[in-house]
């Protein structure tokens, strides 16, 4: 028998945001809390399927709407029970199909995953901060070298 939290636990590990990059390959185009890709399902030119953490998936050409695990239902045409095992495979989860839930270890994983994204934002934060500033000071630098140059 299938543990039916399954679809709960693997939402507790991933987010849409998470299954599109992996799935659709890289980073949409993003538009506040909204990220736009080029539908998987159709062809299309302009970009009009939106990944919202918040709200799941929503393909604004032909209205479907769903979250991670119908995402992929839909975009390997197979069952709900099959799209989670797809993703368990795909992104490595620890979550086990025919037993119960560890919910300490889910709970765990919850924080280091936030940990890790906090640490990843600040050290972007200070990597850009402290790049910009020594572009700054290089500039700083070169105006008073060439200025030194013309009076000397």
């Amino acid at each position: 028998m299938y543990n039916l939290n399954i679809f709960k636990q693997i939402k507790e590990y991933l987010n849409p945001q998470q299954v599109a990059e992996y799935y659709l390959l890289g980073k949409g185009k993003k538009f506040g809390n909204n990220i736009f890709y080029k539908s998987p399902f159709r062809d299309e030119k302009t970009a009009s399927f939106c990944v919202n953490n918040e709200k799941g998936f929503h393909d604004y050409g032909t209205g479907w709407h769903g979250d991670i695990i119908s995402f992929v239902q839909e975009l390997y045409h197979i069952s709900a029970i099959d799209a989670a095992k797809t993703l368990i495979k795909d992104f490595a989860l620890s979550i086990e199909i025919e037993k119960k839930p560890d919910y300490k270890k889910i709970k765990t994983q919850k924080r280091k995953n936030i940990l890790n994204k906090k640490i990843r934002e600040a050290l972007d934060n200070w990597f850009n901060t402290t790049f910009s500033k020594l572009c700054d000071v290089n500039k700083i630098n070169e105006i008073c070298i060439k200025t030194l140059g013309k009076s000397i």
